[in-house]
């Protein structure tokens, strides 16, 4: 499987949530039965993750394997002021035979413009 490009997008602050379908060449779904996704998002390959999305932390969701979806989610506490910029990042499918790489691109971090109340 070529990895297919998708950038990214979370702010600063704020919990992130996207869905992830996994498509064949024909657009049908794949069926992910037997896969866990692991996505790392870095700065540089050698870098350490500033980012991880793994099912056994609960940062990836609602895994539909035969459908071949998931939720990436991260909650704001984990978006940090620090952490804006962009990174890569790819997503591996961890199987017992093999792996695929199905998705690559870019992870953007923004700031936010409106500022959180103070309590």
């Amino acid at each position: 499987m070529t990895p297919a490009d998708h950038d990214f997008t979370a702010h600063v602050n704020t919990a992130f949530s996207q869905v992830v379908v996994i498509l064949a060449p024909d657009d049908i779904p794949v069926d992910l039965t037997g896969t866990s996704p692991r996505m790392e998002v870095r700065a540089k390959c050698e870098e350490p993750p500033v980012l991880v999305f793994q099912q056994s932390d609960g940062t990836v969701t609602d895994f539909d394997a035969p459908n071949g979806q998931f939720r990436l989610a991260m909650p704001s506490s984990s978006i940090t002021d620090d952490k804006a910029g962009s990174y890569l990042y790819d997503l591996l499918l961890i199987k017992t035979d093999s792996n695929e790489r199905p998705l690559q691109g870019v992870f953007n971090i923004l700031n936010t413009v409106t500022e959180e109340p103070s309590p």
